[in-house]
């Protein structure tokens, strides 16, 4: 079951889950889905950050690059 906007603390909780769960798919790669159908997957490579995401624009910003904008999102990949 997932909701429309999935929050950091969603995730981590869901992750412990499966960690406790499963302990040994804590050295398991990561991949991510690039649409909410799953048509298309993909390895994880980069760490996560905080910054702002302009929904209209599709924008990201990391706050690292850019810390004029409210942080409002954390990017997972």
């Amino acid at each position: 079951m997932s909701s429309p906007n999935k929050t950091l603390r969603q995730l981590i909780n869901r992750l412990n889950d499966i960690a406790k769960e499963n302990p040994e798919a804590l050295d398991l790669p990561l991949v991510y889905s690039r649409d909410d159908e799953g048509n298309s997957f993909h390895r994880v490579y980069f760490d996560a950050g905080l910054g702002n995401y302009d929904e209209n624009k599709r924008e990201f910003l990391n706050k690292e690059e850019d810390n004029s904008k409210e942080v409002n999102c954390v990017c997972i990949n």
